[in-house]
């Protein structure tokens, strides 16, 4: 939210892109009981709880893929005509899944355990502040979170 906030008042720009990299660990940092028992209520879930965890859009904020344009890319399922908007690659929870190097920055990151959770609640938010009060962080934020790796 200030990082957001400082944005828009220093340049008057919301967020399009932003990354958060986490570190630390070790016994001092293990899971909650809480954290237990979630993950626990999860895995008992069925397959219509399965389906909503591996929407990385089931607390809200959806961006639609556009081309250059600003139209919707869409995907229709073959025989039925039931049409969905498509989500953008950089969305996919593909992307924090896996380790990758951060070009940009020079380092390398892999999933952190948070981050399935994490990038939703952000999503949620963004889309709650835009809703309410015309004030996201971004209207085509894209947040993502990885654990950063050590340099050897």
């Amino acid at each position: 939210y200030l990082m957001a906030k400082k944005m828009r008042e220093d340049y008057g720009e919301e967020l399009r892109k932003a990354i958060c990299y986490c570190s630390g660990g070790g016994a001092p940092a293990s899971a909650s009981g809480g954290t237990l028992a979630t993950r626990s209520a999860m895995a008992e879930g069925g397959d219509t709880t399965r389906k909503m965890m591996a929407d990385p859009f089931s607390l809200g904020g959806f961006v639609p893929d556009r081309d250059r344009h600003g139209v919707k890319f869409c995907n229709v399922e073959y025989g039925t005509g039931n049409v969905s908007i498509k989500m953008r690659a950089e969305d996919l929870d593909a992307n924090i899944s896996k380790v990758t190097e951060d070009k940009h920055l020079g380092l390398w990151r892999g999933p952190y355990v948070y981050s399935y959770f994490d990038t939703r609640m952000v999503r949620r938010s963004n889309m709650l502040f835009a809703d309410m009060g015309n004030c996201p962080y971004g209207r085509n934020l894209n947040f993502m979170e990885y654990y950063l790796l050590p340099t050897e």
